[in-house]
């Protein structure tokens, strides 16, 4: 767990967009949804900032503006994953990446999370995960 996920993305998205807390929390998750749809058929945002004036953001354009935001964010998750390795070293000077991570809650939405994390862990992509709370069992 790191203390900034994603309320912090949500809030970020809500500066760069002029919007509400909850309009970004929508333009957020669209995002995320945008860049997981096989099919690539991508419509751009639509919204409505705090002075009422409708506007949109072509998906792409909206993600570009999030990726320092997300990077920062992963190399945040990334730190605190190697914080854990040590007692996985085996005593080698550089211990191993992860062979998997499975990201869950509110900031698991992020868009581009997964693919940051791979890039700052060096893993493959298809090793990054998202658990949805549907996943859980109930006990």
């Amino acid at each position: 767990m790191i203390p900034i996920a994603g309320d912090y993305i949500t809030e970020q998205v809500g500066t760069r967009h002029v919007v509400d807390f909850f309009v970004a929390e929508r333009i957020k998750k669209e995002l995320s949804q945008a860049l997981s749809d096989p099919s690539g058929h991508q419509q751009p945002i639509a919204y409505a900032d705090i002075f009422g004036n409708q506007k949109t953001a072509p998906i792409e354009e909206a993600v570009q503006t999030l990726r320092p935001i997300v990077h920062d964010l992963a190399q945040n998750i990334a730190t605190e994953i190697r914080s854990l390795e040590p007692t996985l070293k085996n005593n080698e000077d550089t211990p191993p990446p992860p062979y998997a991570i499975v990201l869950a809650g509110g900031g698991s939405q992020t868009p581009c999370l997964a693919d940051e994390l791979a890039q700052v862990l060096e893993i493959p992509r298809e090793r990054i995960g998202i658990r949805s709370p549907e996943m859980s069992q109930k006990y």
